[in-house]
């Protein structure tokens, strides 16, 4: 250093040009800490959004989980309801059919008890004997084992063919029992 470095108003004397390099290292190492001290903050407070983040998109995968399950139960229980339903429908309906199916019978019954009545009416050994036997088991008229025995004997004595006659004679013998 020369005489003018030392009136250099930048430089001053050695002494003041040391406090002046102690002073700028000191602020230096200040500036220094606050920016590695902000650092960290920065990038703790950085650290601790992402995990907030990742704790909310986890929460929201939960609650989408729970709702897409919830959807999906909703969803069986009305499949459930609905299979219930056509359950239902279809035991109706079939019992609709059974209940149809029953009263047309009843109504062929009767529509053949009539018409056996009539041709048994007339003296004919076929339908004496049917209608003689439906007496006796009680098959679309009440049971009456006297009008049974009637009907039977009616057929014996008219029948025409000796099948006919053995069968009533055989049916008459199961009666007296």
């Amino acid at each position: 250093m020369n005489q003018d470095d030392l009136e250099n108003p930048y430089y001053g004397s050695p002494g003041v040009f040391s406090l002046r390099i102690y002073a700028f290292l000191l602020f230096s190492i200040v500036f220094l800490s606050f920016c590695l001290v902000w650092g960290q903050q920065q990038t703790q407070e950085a650290r601790q959004a992402q995990e907030a983040m990742e704790k909310r998109n986890k929460l929201n995968v939960e609650a989408a989980e729970r709702k897409r399950q919830e959807e999906l139960q909703a969803q069986e229980a009305r499949q459930a309801q609905e299979a219930r339903q056509a359950q239902e429908a279809r035991q109706a309906q079939e019992a609709r059919q059974a209940k149809e199916a029953r009263q047309a019978k009843e109504a062929m019954e009767k529509r053949i008890v009539e018409f056996q009545k009539k041709r048994a009416a007339t003296g004919e050994a076929e339908a004496c004997f049917d209608l003689g036997l439906r007496y006796a088991n009680g098959n679309g008229v009440e049971r009456s084992l006297e009008k049974a025995k009637d009907l039977l004997e009616k057929a014996a004595y008219n029948a025409d063919s000796q099948y006919l006659k053995k069968r009533a004679e055989t049916e008459l013998a199961k009666l007296g029992q």
